[in-house]
């Protein structure tokens, strides 16, 4: 399994970072289009074995796939601010800094923002319906 097994490839933002985790290490870079992004994850396969989670991401949106075990596929989804309407939903946004071992390459970019999607339930408790990674 790995990136040719990826079913909506072209959800995918035509350029941004990628952090991808392989059995065997963590990958963050910048990527600059999708000939660019499938190279490194093929590579990335052939050193690091089998690709468990990617997320692929610029200002407004992630694509993100998390590898199943149960359906021996990738749960693939798209997430960005449309999908969640203000007043329906809350919104957190928060940066944080990935670590100095993790990054290949652009050692100058170290963040990534987290925006953490919330609603409120029946119970009026608040809930975390979903998150995306973007850019700082």
């Amino acid at each position: 399994m790995g990136i040719a097994d990826l079913k909506e490839k072209d959800k995918i933002p035509a350029r941004g970072k990628i952090l991808a985790y392989f059995q065997g290490t963590i990958y963050y870079a910048d990527y600059h289009g999708f000939q660019e992004l499938e190279k490194a994850l093929e590579e990335g396969e052939k050193t690091e074995g089998k690709l468990l989670e990617l997320h692929c991401f610029n200002e407004k949106q992630e694509y993100r796939a998390v590898y199943s075990q149960l359906y021996r596929s990738y749960l693939e989804s798209v997430v960005d601010d449309s999908l969640y309407p203000v007043g329906e939903y809350e919104k957190l946004e928060e940066e944080i800094l990935i670590e100095e071992n993790w990054i290949k390459e652009n050692r100058d970019s170290r963040k990534i923002r987290v925006v953490n999607y919330f609603r409120y339930n029946e119970d009026d408790l608040l809930k975390l319906v979903d998150y995306r990674l973007g850019l700082c």
